[in-house]
C-alpha cells in the first residue's frame, strides 16, 4: 500500500507546482484518521466485551409494558422492534405499535 502512494506522489510531483504538498498532507492526514478510527472501535469493543458497558446506554432502562428491552428491540419477520420516550412519539405523531 505504501509504495503505490509513494508511486503516486512521485507522479504528483512530476506535474509542477504545489499540488504535490497538498496531497502529501491529504494522505497523511487520510492514514491518521484511519488509525484513529481503528482504535475508537477497539476501545468501544473493550467496554462492551471486558466491562460490559455499553457506551451508548447509561442507566437502567424500563419499558412499559414491563418487558426486556431486547425483546423489544427484537426482530420479528422482516421488522426490528425500537424503543423511545413518550414525548418522542407524541412529536412524531405515532403510537406504540405503529410502524416507522
Amino acid at each position: 500500500m505504501l509504495k503505490f502512494l509513494d508511486k503516486i506522489l512521485v507522479y504528483i510531483t512530476s506535474l509542477g507546482g504545489h499540488a504535490h504538498l497538498e496531497l502529501e498532507l491529504f494522505f497523511r492526514y487520510a492514514i491518521a484518521g484511519g488509525i484513529a478510527a481503528v482504535a475508537d472501535l477497539l476501545i468501544v469493543w473493550s467496554l462492551v466485551e471486558y466491562a460490559h458497558l455499553h457506551p451508548f446506554m447509561a442507566g437502567a432502562v424500563s419499558l412499559s409494558p414491563g418487558i426486556p428491552l431486547g425483546d423489544a428491540l427484537a426482530r420479528t419477520g422482516r421488522v426490528w422492534g425500537a424503543v423511545a420516550e413518550q414525548g418522542v412519539l407524541d412529536r412524531l405523531g405515532v403510537a406504540i405499535g405503529d410502524r416507522l
